[in-house]
């Protein structure tokens, strides 16, 4: 039985201070690859050039769309050779964590937090639900905004999606707080699930994944960092962190039922939260992808020893059973790595990562692409950047960069800070021009 969100259909064009299409200066620290420069905090209002997440179309690769906090979003052309930003609005508000995803048939999804009242303010509209957009025409124009989860006065936050490339079926997990930030040990956090079967437009009634509840404090107590998978089989997976453990659970009927309990998987030492010198918050939350028909590879961070690592771990049966995590070091001197995204290319069944290997002594950091062929077990490694910056605590860094692959083409997104303000960068690769090279 299915609890349905209203939903307008009524679309809206892009708003007046759309940008107009430019060329963005760039890089090309490899032969065939290119590093775009597309976003700088606060040249417009919302900009904050962080926590970037990006798409491919899978119709058409040349297209591709990312999206920044608070309320921005940068459509690519012409394998990112061209760039048009816009900031975005909702009936709901627009509160950053931006997901961008695309369906098979091309729909392009833009999930977000709410500030529903657009006050600002916790413990009135803000974060009191998730909230989707949609565009038929890559990112144009976007619908209104589509509520999912609202359950006031709780707080709904963190949210990542998946979309069964079979059924097109949205899955949506994410974490709901009691009472954000809250020191009461009776206020609790937990995952949350819901899904839509109809492109976005209604979505099922949440259910709780797990039996474990975390605290409030955004730390390493409270459940948090769920990001759905599908299978081979069409299975769905979500891993998650709570009390220093990576946290596991399935569904085997494309969400209609879950598992009482969820399984711990792996250990996380130091937890998902910790602080990174120069930096300040590190965040260690899992991502999770599938290749093939059978393996499932996440990539999470521990610190150990005074050091921030990354860690992959893989199941070859669909979860039933994990690997020992493996140490993922690009860069093998003692820098902390950080700030892990994971994508698999479906069609290639590639494996790309992009994260951050920052000097220890210094607070510099470089930006690395890696790549495998062989589905985790082995890596190469490439550095992107031309010169380190050095970030500052003062500054909000984001919690997180993103990595998506289609045919070969590879699109990464992250954040660079220099004097002070925060860039967002993109990575284009064509693998075939790349390993022709």
């Amino acid at each position: 039985m299915f609890a349905f969100v209203l939903s307008v259909s009524l679309f809206l064009s892009a708003p007046a201070d759309t940008t107009p299409v430019f060329s963005p200066a760039h890089r090309s620290p490899l032969p065939g690859v290119q590093v775009y420069k597309v976003a700088v905090a606060e040249f417009v209002p919302g900009e904050w050039a962080c926590e970037p997440s990006i798409a491919i179309n899978p119709l058409n690769p040349s297209r591709a769309v990312a999206g920044t906090v608070l309320n921005r979003v940068h459509s690519a052309m012409d394998y990112g050779q061209k760039w048009q930003s816009q900031t975005i609005t909702s009936l709901l508000g627009v509160y950053g964590d931006p997901v961008m995803a695309y369906g098979p048939d091309g729909r392009l999804y833009f999930f977000h937090l709410s500030d529903s009242d657009g006050k600002h303010k916790m413990e009135e509209g803000l974060l009191d639900r998730m909230v989707v957009q949609w565009s038929d025409d890559n990112g144009k124009t976007w619908s209104p905004g589509t509520g999912i989860g609202y359950n006031a006065p709780k707080d709904q936050d963190k949210e990542w999606v998946c979309i069964d490339p079979n059924t097109g079926h949205l899955h949506l997990t994410w974490t709901e707080f009691d009472k954000y930030n809250s020191k009461k040990s009776s206020d609790r956090s937990r995952i949350l699930y819901s899904r839509s079967t109809d492109r976005g437009e209604t979505w099922s009634k949440p259910v709780k994944l797990g039996l474990y509840e975390g605290d409030c404090l955004d730390d390493d107590g409270t459940a948090e960092g769920a990001v759905p998978c599908v299978d081979g089989q069409g299975r769905i997976h979500v891993l998650w962190s709570r009390d220093r453990k990576i946290w596991h659970t399935v569904s085997s009927d494309g969400g209609n039922t879950w598992p009482l309990k969820e399984k711990m998987i792996a250990s996380q030492p130091g937890g998902w939260n910790f602080s990174i010198p120069h930096l300040g918050r590190g965040n260690g939350l899992p991502f999770t992808v599938k290749r093939g028909t059978q393996e499932l590879i996440s990539l999470f961070g521990t610190k150990e020893n005074d050091r921030a690592l990354l860690y992959t771990m893989t199941s070859t049966n669909n979860g039933d059973s994990w690997n020992t995590p493996v140490l993922f070091d690009p860069k093998k001197d003692g820098s902390h790595t950080i700030f892990g995204a994971i994508a698999t290319d479906p069609i290639t069944q590639h494996v790309h990562v992009i994260c951050y290997a920052a000097n220890t002594s210094f607070g510099t950091m470089e930006v690395y692409w890696s790549r495998s062929k062989d589905g985790a077990k082995t890596w190469e490694h490439f550095n992107l950047t031309d010169a380190p910056f050095v970030p500052s605590p003062k500054v909000f860094f984001g919690d997180y960069n993103h990595i998506a692959a289609y045919d070969g083409h590879i699109y990464g997104v992250w954040t660079e800070q220099w004097a002070l303000r925060n860039e967002m960068h993109c990575l284009v690769v064509n693998e075939k021009l790349f390993d022709d090279e």
